[in-house]
């Protein structure tokens, strides 16, 4: 059955755009569930633009529903993850210099990246997750694709799973 996660990056762009503290993205976040949501959405960003650092760590401790992160898989979000421990990561392909994210990954392009990514979360991060209710990040990885049969037919999505490989593909390239 589909949940609704809502994202509540504008929110936080709205208060930021105000200064302070108006409207507070707890309380959204908290009324928002309340409301019937089945989970909270952010995208924080290196440039803070929406989503802050500071927000990513005070929001967490309020979720009750599912905790979806979603961003650039940079080293500094895979520590913030890794750190925070949601129930959801969203792999989206845009870099710092990307204004929104406009478009999914290449998954064939990008493969080999891919695969290193989700070996990190997968494979290194499941230690961590013992004590959440996530057991590991198995069924709650996610990413942003192109909308592309050919990917699928070649199975380049599928082999990701595979986890094997090196990267050819620098991390800052984006598709946007």
């Amino acid at each position: 059955m589909t949940k609704l996660s809502v994202n509540v990056n504008k929110i936080a762009t709205l208060r930021n755009s105000r200064g302070g503290d108006v409207p507070n993205l707890i309380k959204v976040a908290s009324d928002i569930e309340s409301f019937g949501a089945e989970g909270i959405t952010i995208h924080p960003r290196q440039d803070e633009r929406h989503i802050t650092r500071k927000d990513v760590f005070d929001i967490k401790p309020i979720i009750t529903t599912e905790f979806n992160i979603e961003g650039y898989p940079s080293e500094d979000f895979i520590n913030m993850v890794l750190e925070i421990n949601p129930e959801q990561v969203t792999l989206v392909p845009d870099g710092p210099d990307v204004i929104t994210s406009c478009a999914g990954w290449d998954t064939i392009k990008f493969q080999s990246y891919l695969k290193e990514i989700i070996f990190i979360f997968l494979l290194l991060v499941s230690p961590i997750n013992s004590n959440s209710t996530n057991e590991s990040f198995k069924d709650s990885l996610s990413a942003f694709i192109l909308p592309l049969l050919e990917p699928i037919k070649i199975g380049s999505i599928a082999s990701l799973g595979k986890l094997w490989g090196t990267s050819t593909v620098s991390p800052t390239d984006t598709l946007c």
